[in-house]
């Protein structure tokens, strides 16, 4: 008898359990613990969802190099300098590999002046007050409903971001376990292994994203995996595969 979905999401995280990938995913998202985050913090991750969403990204790209650079180039002080776009501007080219670098840094610089002139810093600090309580416990399911507002509200108040890189924000952060970025990568596992496909290109339509993330969460809920976990599993299962957080600890 064929295995069910949720019995094949089961023995899929089983598989990568060990994978330090997985365990640094649970020790960062889902065992309970305090999270504080500076502006600063906040900003960086702000800027390497920026960045992730305009180009694939790998472990020895220009991306890559990019964050893990010190003293970071994009801090917001520096981004909060009278030049700042052509300041980003001439960075992010000078610095060779990185797409669309006019466009990253008209991005950054919109979100900069909605941080500082239209009261947004206040919005996302008092949101992530709400998941930050959730964190202290262990998850419970009607958790997403708050991880889920979390999400809408960067994509709406932020500019460049959208379903996708919105919930890359908050995984990236270690607030989220329901609400994942729901990529190429996790959509081609799911296509190749589960008996629905996910249309790549429907899922910057945020009622479609929301209706797979419902039932991407469903499955998990069946066998009592969480979701960052699913996500994390996929991520190691393809062993030249990264993402940013891998490379950035900022809180």
């Amino acid at each position: 008898m064929p295995c069910s979905d949720a019995e094949i999401v089961r023995s899929f995280v089983h598989q990568n359990w060990s994978s330090t990938f997985v365990q640094n995913r649970i020790q960062r998202n889902v065992e309970p613990r305090r999270i504080t985050i500076s502006r600063d913090g906040i900003w960086a991750v702000v800027v390497g969802c920026i960045l992730t969403t305009q180009q694939k990204a790998n472990p020895d790209g220009a991306v890559a190099r990019l964050l893990r650079t010190e003293p970071f180039p994009l801090s917001f002080e520096e981004c909060c300098r009278p030049d700042a776009v052509v300041f980003m501007q001439r960075l992010l080219k000078d610095f060779g590999g990185i797409r669309f670098t006019n466009k990253i840094a008209s991005q950054l610089h919109e979100n900069i002046q909605r941080l500082e002139s239209r009261g947004v810093w206040v919005v996302i600090e008092a949101e992530m007050a709400k998941v930050s309580e959730q964190r202290l416990r262990l998850p419970q399911p009607q958790d997403f409903v708050a991880e889920r507002d979390a999400a809408d509200l960067v994509d709406y108040k932020l500019r460049g971001f959208g379903p996708k890189q919105s919930r890359n924000f908050w995984q990236w952060l270690g607030f989220s376990r329901f609400e994942i970025p729901i990529d190429s990568r996790v959509a081609a596992w799911v296509n190749a292994n589960l008996s629905f496909q996910i249309e790549k290109r429907k899922l910057g339509d945020e009622q479609y994203y929301k209706s797979t993330m419902d039932r991407l969460r469903g499955l998990c809920a069946d066998v009592s995996v969480l979701p960052c976990v699913l996500d994390a599993a996929v991520f190691a299962a393809r062993d030249r595969e990264w993402r940013s957080e891998e490379l950035t600890n900022y809180n």
